[in-house]
């Protein structure tokens, strides 16, 4: 298997686009940092933030009236509520001032940027062997066909990982040379309207984990396409549309329906566990992991057994 991996590694460092998706990278971070560095004054903090925060809860409590049906959103209020009442209490400034921190949690949808490079590579991993005919140079070797597929799986996660690590590490760097540390280490964190300091660069390590998880299920998809139909384009197309409107459909469709926690882009966000706020009333971290770990199952079994079984010549 390690002889396998390598080999994918081998064919994978030979495209000159793998550099270039880690440069694109690289360049959005620095980007973001120079227009955060450009608008810094926008995100200073008052003086008399604690009024602010005071005029803040009354707009939001005026708002839980006005949509007092609506159980999610008076869930948020409620949240955002109690933790403006505990920066008041406890003279904890907003955290709006940048700093290496709050630069790097901007950054975070730059994961689905990466998630769209990686999906490229998952789309044609398999499929540019079919068409370029080196799949029967392959099956020559005295590898199991699962072996070798698990080999182009792993390579992918592996490629879509260092992506997520450069995005991470280079958005501390950044960070830390344009906006500095910052006065605290304090991240506030809230559930069920209980308030709780938390550590920021561990509130930082588990946000980005979280939010790659839509990014694994993706490739996942676009990777089992491409084993099963062998077309790059139609395996990146249908990724692509379901990553970029998948949870924008599935949240008009949760404002009617229950079922729609069953869908796989209702279980995608775990950040909103940790927030206190479900995608669907009485969603929990243990049921969206079971959905998420049975839509991944289904996409490998699907593409190992078609890839096992199918006629090479």
């Amino acid at each position: 298997m390690l002889t396998l991996i390598r080999n994918e590694w081998f064919k994978l460092r030979k495209k000159p686009s793998i550099y270039l998706m880690a440069i694109i990278i690289v360049l959005l971070v620095i980007a973001t940092g120079m227009i955060g560095k450009i608008t810094e004054d926008a995100h200073s903090v008052p003086d008399n933030w604690q009024e602010n925060l005071a005029a803040k809860n009354e707009q939001l409590k005026e708002q839980q009236k006005e949509n007092a049906n609506n159980p999610i959103l008076t869930e948020n209020n409620r949240n955002q509520i109690a933790v403006n009442n505990y920066r008041i209490e406890h003279d904890i400034k907003p955290g709006s001032e940048l700093s290496v921190w709050s630069y790097t949690v901007e950054n975070v949808p730059l994961i689905s940027v990466a998630g769209l490079l990686v999906m490229i590579i998952a789309a044609g991993i398999v499929s540019s062997e079919f068409s370029g005919g080196t799949i029967k140079l392959m099956m020559i070797r005295p590898a199991a066909r699962w072996k070798v597929l698990l080999a182009k799986y792993l390579t992918v996660l592996a490629y879509g990982l260092l992506l997520v690590v450069l995005l991470f590490i280079v958005s501390l760097a950044v960070g830390v040379i344009l906006f500095g540390t910052g006065e605290s280490m304090i991240h506030l964190t809230v559930n069920n309207g209980v308030v709780a300091e938390e550590n920021v660069l561990v509130y930082l390590l588990r946000y980005f984990f979280f939010s790659t998880i839509d990014l694994w299920m993706m490739v996942s998809l676009a990777f089992a396409l491409s084993a099963i139909f062998r077309n790059t384009a139609l395996s990146l197309g249908v990724s692509l549309f379901a990553y970029l409107m998948g949870g924008t459909f599935t949240s008009l469709l949760a404002e009617r329906f229950d079922w729609t926690k069953y869908l796989l882009f209702a279980n995608t966000d775990l950040n909103r566990y940790v927030s206190g706020t479900p995608f669907v009333e009485g969603m929990t971290m243990t049921f969206s992991v079971v959905m998420l770990f049975l839509y991944l199952t289904v996409f490998l079994a699907a593409a190992f057994m078609t890839f096992s079984k199918r006629d090479i010549a």
